[in-house]
């Protein structure tokens, strides 16, 4: 389903809810309510926890020490300071690649705290997809919302950038007088002001796969 990005991520938690596996959620998901929820529907999640969430009732866990580890904390808790959450869930603390404490939430017992912190860095590789389709594809508006028009549109720009950027890699070397990013080599091709030296390898290119 569509939506601006005006919209709060927290109301659609409910709406794209999995039956089965781990979710991992970023802050802007994070309710203390929604938490009892999903532990009475067992729903296995991990959820970063906002720098003013109040934990309370601290219980450190035991666990044994792992070299290189990036964890610095392990417990159980409650959270909220006036209304707390009806369940103990389980906090860990841990440093990003930049040395910041970063905090997460989860109901994940049976797995080190090391497990759940990679499970957290992972979510980060969808950021970058999607920071990378925006910068890469250009798909700034879906021209419909139906699950099959959103991926066409966007199979689409991946075969036309993937298409693109062959061009370029496969022609690229036999220029001798001409340095052109990919950027650029784009913009003009699709402006038809390629440099002649650049237009004419391009053409024997295609002239060899007809």
């Amino acid at each position: 389903e569509e939506s601006i990005a005006r919209k709060h991520d927290s109301p659609w938690a409910e709406k794209i809810l999995p039956s089965k596996g781990i979710t991992v959620y970023d802050r802007g998901y994070l309710d203390l309510g929604r938490l009892d929820g999903w532990e009475d529907q067992g729903h296995l999640f991990v959820v970063r926890l906002r720098d003013n969430t109040v934990v309370s009732k601290q219980k450190g866990l035991k666990r044994l020490p792992v070299e290189g580890s990036n964890v610095m904390g392990d417990m159980s808790a409650q959270l909220g300071r006036v209304k707390k959450t009806d369940h103990r869930f389980r906090v860990v603390t841990f440093r990003d690649g930049r040395g910041k404490p970063i905090r997460v939430v989860t109901n994940l017992w049976n797995v080190p705290a090391e497990t759940i912190a990679a499970l957290y860095k992972e979510r980060w590789q969808v950021e970058l997809f999607f920071r990378w389709i925006k910068q890469h594809l250009h798909v700034k508006k879906l021209f419909g919302t139906s699950p099959n028009a959103v991926y066409n549109q966007l199979y689409g720009a991946f075969i036309a950038y993937l298409l693109l950027n062959w061009l370029y890699q496969q022609t690229q070397p036999e220029w001798r007088t001409v340095k052109l990013s990919f950027v650029r080599f784009v913009r003009k091709l699709c402006w038809r002001q390629l440099p002649t030296e650049v237009e004419l390898s391009v053409y024997e290119l295609l002239d060899r796969y007809r």
